[in-house]
């Protein structure tokens, strides 16, 4: 199949048929000043220089730079991004515990379990193992793989929710920081003072460890920084006028880089070489965080045949928000979410979810298998409750959707849609049309 081309094939499946069955027809038919607090004494560590880093925005969409190599994108409501020890891989992770794994990153298995009204804020590679860390704005700390745990503070009653964590360099430790600047620490990993209890000018959102490991930067949501132990204070944006606000920072050689929502980079200390940024052309949706290619990695060439990745779990009613209501045909125990890899038109490897209904799902995972071989593009895939389950608004985003409480279309019965019986691909090339209707 040559290259894609605007219009040149589509696919679209809304019918009370095998879905399956004319899925796979249709597929072969179609083939970032503050004053630094605590400076100590220069670190003796050795840096190395920063060859490369990654962006991701809230939509999921990574943006490399530098010898950082651009694998994949993941689901909306990505909230962190983590790189493997060779920087040949990366998980990102969603808000509600959905990790997408890039490259070489190995599976983390299933997703992390969350109380009523808790949320993951950030994911760590272990330095040490092929694991990571994956944590909650409770505080709470999840060890898959090889990492090992070392505690959390779930089971404290916190002043302010944890908005984010740093593995020690060793991978013996790691540090949980809360929105209020107070900071915790387990393993190796020490604690050489907090913000807690100060006043803030802006709320905390982000630690970065010392190359050492004996200190620590804060960074503020202004773009302030605040330096611990034998963390040196190299400047900040505090004080300064920024086009937005803040979202992330991270070490890199003997500093730390910066990341605004508009993709704004800002680059402080020895070893941090710039590498570009997307401010002068910020992406629709905000930048959420910034990930390094891990010191002295050279990451590996991307896979020109990557694996395809595939869940099939439940979906509770609360991601189902806009798209399920009492009295619909079918319950969410009728239902299944499934989360797999696609091609969009760009070419790039996405990650997409969708609701069918569970007698489908197994199957329509193995037409979504078919597709992703035949390298067939397929614009996004978000639940259509992105779009407060608006048919219109998904398919005026080319968004290809399953599951919709709804009516027919120009009628009073329930649509197959309304079962997950329906699903439809690319709707801005194969929109629905009967008669005058579009």
């Amino acid at each position: 199949m040559g290259p894609w081309q605007a219009g040149e094939v589509s696919l679209t499946v809304t019918t009370r048929r095998a879905l399956p069955r004319l899925l796979v027809i249709a597929l072969l038919a179609a083939v970032l000043a503050t004053v630094g607090v605590g400076s100590a004494p220069p670190s003796t560590a050795q840096t190395s220089q920063l060859s490369g880093y990654w962006m991701v925005d809230w939509r999921g969409h990574v943006h490399a730079f530098g010898n950082a190599p651009h694998l994949g994108e993941g689901l909306a409501d990505t909230v962190g991004m983590a790189a493997t020890r060779d920087g040949g891989g990366y998980w990102l992770v969603t808000g509600n515990g959905t990790v997408v794994r890039r490259g070489n990153a190995p599976d983390l298995g299933t997703r992390v379990p969350l109380r009523s009204g808790e949320r993951v804020v950030d994911i760590l590679g272990d330095p040490s193992s092929n694991g990571a860390w994956i944590v909650t704005d409770r505080g709470a700390v999840h060890a898959r793989l090889g990492a090992r745990p070392f505690g959390d503070v779930s089971g404290l009653t916190l002043n302010s929710p944890v908005i984010a964590a740093a593995a020690a360099p060793g991978g013996d430790g790691y540090w949980l920081v809360a929105r209020d600047g107070g900071v915790f620490a387990f393993g190796s990993a020490r604690f050489h003072g907090s913000m807690g209890g100060q006043h803030l000018n802006q709320p905390v959102l982000g630690l970065t460890p010392a190359p050492d490991s004996r200190g620590y930067w804060l960074v503020a949501r202004d773009g302030g920084v605040f330096a611990f132990g034998s963390a040196r204070f190299h400047g900040s944006m505090g004080g300064v006028r920024l086009n937005q606000p803040v979202r992330g920072m991270v070490g890199a050689g003997g500093g730390y880089l910066m990341v605004a929502a508009d993709g704004g980079v800002f680059a402080f200390g020895p070893g941090v070489n710039f590498h570009g940024s997307l401010g002068g052309s910020p992406p629709p949706h905000a930048v959420v965080g910034i990930e390094p290619v891990p010191a002295g990695a050279s990451p590996p060439s991307p896979p020109s045949n990557p694996a395809f990745y595939s869940r099939v779990e439940t979906v509770a009613a609360e991601r189902l928000w806009s798209s399920w209501r009492p009295g619909c045909p079918v319950g969410p125990d009728d239902l299944r979410l499934i989360t797999v890899d696609h091609w969009d038109m760009d070419g790039r490897l996405r990650t997409g979810e969708m609701v069918v209904h569970r007698n489908h799902a197994t199957n329509v995972v193995q037409v979504f298998r078919d597709i992703h071989t035949a390298r067939f593009p397929i614009a996004r895939m978000e639940l259509i409750d992105l779009y407060w389950g608006s048919d219109d608004a998904s398919m005026a985003a080319n968004n290809s959707s399953g599951f919709n409480c709804r009516r027919v279309t120009g009628g009073s019965s329930w649509s197959e849609h309304a079962y997950g019986r329906a699903i439809d691909i690319n709707p801005v090339q194969n929109p629905y049309v009967r008669g005058s209707t579009v």
